[in-house]
């Protein structure tokens, strides 16, 4: 569909192969990225996704990508919320695959997860989750 427009690079901890994550957690935070930051003007779209083990009881997920990034305003109103852990209650409309991670995230992990947004120093958005690993949760 992008040709030679898009590229992408993905770097799993091993030890992570195997972790379960709830549905839905990827794919809105994916599709964002098309939706709303691939520049069709860049030479090539560029999205990295890193996984990666922190401690025994956590890994982490970094989504990154050299789209158009998102206003300033909008990124301190959407952070806020986040920190204020009232789950986007006022929502709709183009956060709304946030604001679904999000809620979902919560709903299975409670305040052991957690996210966080930001822009990237040159162009981009980032998209940070920290995520309880447990082995013995089965996702429905």
């Amino acid at each position: 569909r992008f040709d030679e427009k898009f590229d992408y690079y993905i770097d799993i901890d091993q030890a992570l192969y195997t972790t379960l994550v709830p549905k839905m957690i990827f794919q809105p935070l994916l599709e964002n990225y098309f939706k709303h930051g691939f520049d069709y003007s860049k030479i090539v779209g560029r999205l990295n996704i890193v996984c990666k083990v922190l401690n025994d009881q956590q890994f982490q997920i970094v989504i990154e990508d050299n789209g158009k990034g998102i206003l300033v305003e909008k990124l301190n109103m959407l952070q806020s919320m986040i920190e204020k852990d009232n789950g986007f209650e006022r929502i709709e409309g183009e956060s709304i695959g946030l604001k679904n991670v999000y809620q979902r995230l919560k709903l299975y992990y409670g305040n052991r997860a957690s996210m966080r947004i930001y822009n990237l120093q040159d162009s981009g958005f980032g998209i940070e989750l920290i995520i309880p690993i447990d082995f013995e949760r089965v996702f429905h």
